[in-house]
């Protein structure tokens, strides 16, 4: 963590500031992790303000995909499914499937929590479609979470609140 908070000083320090909407990406990133959400919320806001202020495009999907997992773990179902539409469109329109892929495997998530195992279980089919495409193993983030989501159909149930499915390691 103190490491990303030092590149974020040096960002700041010499006014990069899509390395400092970046840093924040990822401090809001381990924020989550430790369950710390309000801080977490902080720095996705503070992040999408600055991957706009740049047209940083691709980011600020990333940012809105870390978003709506976020506020899925809150509980907060239609607030997620709204950021991940928005960073869905986002993600489509710079053409990067891994990140479509991805975040079609969180809403895969917040659908579920919404009571549509059968929307669940179709972006599933797309996200491992995607994967296959891209050649991402089942040890990649990507596979992870293809897996993730394939147990909380057969469960019924997306992870708890405070569970981050993106907190798996490299």
């Amino acid at each position: 963590a103190a490491h990303y908070g030092a590149a974020l000083d040096i960002y700041r320090e010499t006014g990069t500031r899509r390395g400092e909407g970046v840093a924040l990406g990822q401090i809001g990133e381990l924020h989550q992790m430790m369950g710390e959400f309000e801080q977490a919320e902080a720095r996705y806001q503070e992040a999408l303000r600055i991957h706009r202020e740049v047209g940083n495009r691709r980011f600020e999907g990333g940012v809105l995909t870390s978003l709506g997992d976020l506020l899925l773990r809150q509980g907060r179902v239609e607030a997620s499914l709204r950021a991940l539409d928005a960073g869905e469109l986002l993600l489509r329109e710079v053409d990067d499937p891994l990140a479509v892929a991805k975040l079609l495997c969180v809403r895969g998530h917040a659908v579920l929590a919404h009571g549509d195992a059968s929307v669940a279980s179709d972006l599933l089919a797309q996200a491992q479609a995607s994967s296959d495409r891209l050649g991402a193993g089942p040890a990649s983030e990507l596979g992870r979470l293809i897996a993730l989501l394939r147990e909380a159909l057969a469960r019924g149930a997306s992870p708890a609140a405070g569970e981050h499915p993106r907190a798996m390691g490299p």
